[in-house]
Formats: structure tokens, sequence, C-alpha cells
């Protein structure tokens, strides 16, 4: 220990376990995603109608005046995850699924596979940016036990630690610089100065734990999170709805039913009761370029139970 200083040592320490602190917090995103839709798989079911839903969503003139909600009512709606039954009836807000109807309905789903696409991506780089950081906090803990137990392999050499100790010093006046712009009300500068503290921090603590770099590889970093509204649970309701002009004057109670009858033949076909023959033969057809479609309905990364995105394209489009 005797390389060490107290300061850069007690330093060093409590930047551990900051850090481990840091990598046990919850990141509910990636755990959460597929919860509502491996229910639907598992049978759980809501007992609405498809139809009673969607003219509550969508605002449909022919819902009843408690029914027929204000745009923020379909968007509560959408956050909530409420999951329709499919509905047996039939009418002209249902559509027979058909080989030639299920061509339009891929065409009119690219945007939403688009931006599932993008937050299935972020999910997984949020996955290893967390697996990244426990694996820091793990190299950290077991070198500072093995140092604390007089393993001298793990001390810095006399040129780390010497760059270590500046890296120190140079936070100090970071860490006054902070204080002063927090006591002026600078809030950007002081946002500024902590990065710049975290990064010389990171580096320190490279120098310090050269297990990090051995044992966990390159620093991962998740991106911004895509365009979409963050749920309770941590995962992304897309803001992107399906293309309306590409269904050619379907409704949106007629495009929210189609997607939603589809979408459970492909997750959980036992429970799609209310398909024909002829409209199973019809998905079955199409599998292969539905394929796509049935893996994100079932990851969760797609919608297809709530239809807040088909009440907004049907309601922005021109």
């Amino acid at each position: 220990m005797s390389r060490l200083t107290s300061h850069s040592f007690r330093s060093i320490v409590l930047a551990a376990a900051a850090v481990a602190g840091l990598s046990a917090a919850p990141r509910p995103a990636d755990a959460q995603l597929m919860g509502r839709l491996k229910k639907a798989a598992a049978g759980a079911v809501a007992d609405r109608t498809a139809d009673a839903a969607a003219r509550r969503v969508l605002g449909d003139s022919a819902a009843t005046p408690a029914a027929a909600a204000a745009p923020s009512s379909g968007a509560a709606a959408a956050r909530s995850g409420s999951a329709p039954a499919v509905s047996a009836s039939r009418g002209p807000d249902r559509l027979d699924i058909t080989s030639a109807r299920i061509d339009t309905f891929i065409v009119a789903m690219r945007p939403l596979v688009v931006a599932a696409r993008e937050r299935q991506a972020f999910v997984d780089l949020q996955k290893k940016e967390q697996e990244w950081q426990e694996c820091r906090g793990r190299a950290i803990q077991e070198s500072t036990a093995a140092m604390m137990s007089g393993d001298r392999s793990k001390l810095p050499s006399p040129a780390a630690q010497k760059q270590i100790d500046a890296y120190l010093d140079h936070n100090s006046k970071l860490s006054e610089q902070m204080v002063a712009a927090m006591q002026a009300g600078q809030m950007e500068r002081q946002q500024q100065l902590a990065d710049s503290m975290m990064v010389i921090n990171e580096k320190a603590q490279a120098l310090q734990y050269p297990a990090i770099g051995t044992q966990c590889g390159q620093k991962v970093v998740a991106p911004k999170a895509p365009a979409g509204e963050l749920r309770e649970d941590g995962s992304i309701a897309s803001t992107v709805g399906p293309d309306r002009a590409a269904t050619g004057g379907w409704s949106p109670t007629q495009f929210g039913r189609l997607r939603e009858r589809i979408a459970l033949y492909l997750v959980a076909p036992d429970k799609a009761t209310d398909l024909s023959a002829d409209e199973r033969a019809a998905i079955d057809a199409r599998r292969a370029y539905l394929a796509s479609y049935a893996a994100a309905f079932t990851a969760g990364s797609m919608e297809w139970k709530s239809w807040g995105d088909v009440w907004t394209a049907w309601r922005d489009a021109r």
C-alpha cells in the first residue's frame, strides 16, 4: 500500500463504491419490455371487445357519449396497454383477412417496423451497457479486496500512480469550480463540470484497476433513446403510426382490428378462435413476409393491442 497516497486511495475507494452502487441500480426497460405481450401469448387477453376498445380509443362517432373520449383519453388508453379481446362479431368495421389485405397491411406497417427496429437496437445496447457497468463494478470490488489483503500485484505502477494523482488533483480543482457554479446558479456550467469530473474519474479508475479493461473490454454507452413515450415500466411506446394512405381508405377501426387479429394469430394461434379457415390459410401463406412482424409482436417491440398509434395516424394524416 506504500505507493498509494492516503488522498488517492480514499478517492479511488469512494469512486469504487459509487460505481458499485450505479451498477446495482435497476434498469427496467429491457427487463419489462416483453411483459405485456407475453401475457397475451399465455392467454391473458382482456374481456373487452376489439370493437368497443376501438370506439373508445379512436373516438369513433358511433361511440356512446361517455366512450367518445377526447384525444387525450385515447393516448391514456394506449399508455395503459389495455388489451381488447378479439370480437367474433362481423360488420363494416371488421375486414375479412385475405391475401390482398395482408399485402396492404404489410405496406401500411412499414413505418412501425422501422421504429420497432430502432427501439430494439436501443434496448439491446442498453442491456450491453448495463452488463459492462456490472462487470466494472465486479472488477473494482475484486481488485480492491485483493489490494486490501496485501496483494501487491494489484497495485498500479509508479507511472500509473503518478497519473492517477494528477487526475485526482484535477478533479479536486473542478470540484471547487462546480461549487462556485452552483452558488452562482450556473446550472449548465455545473453540469458540464460534473460530466468532466466523471470522465476523469473513469480514467483514474482504469489505471487503478486494469482488470476493468481486461475483463470488461471497451466501455459501452447506449445512445439516446429513440423517439417515443417512456412508460412507467421503462419501455418505450412508439409515437410512429401506420401509413394511413397505404390502406386506400380503411377506417382506423378496420385497420386496428385487422392488425389485432393477425397479430394474435401469429403470437398465439390457439387464442385466435374467431379466424375462419380461409383467414388462417391467408396468413399462413404470407408467413415468410410476416416473420419479422411475428417476432416483434411476440417480443413486445411493436404495438398491436393498444391502438393509440392507429388513432394518431388517422387523425394527423392529410
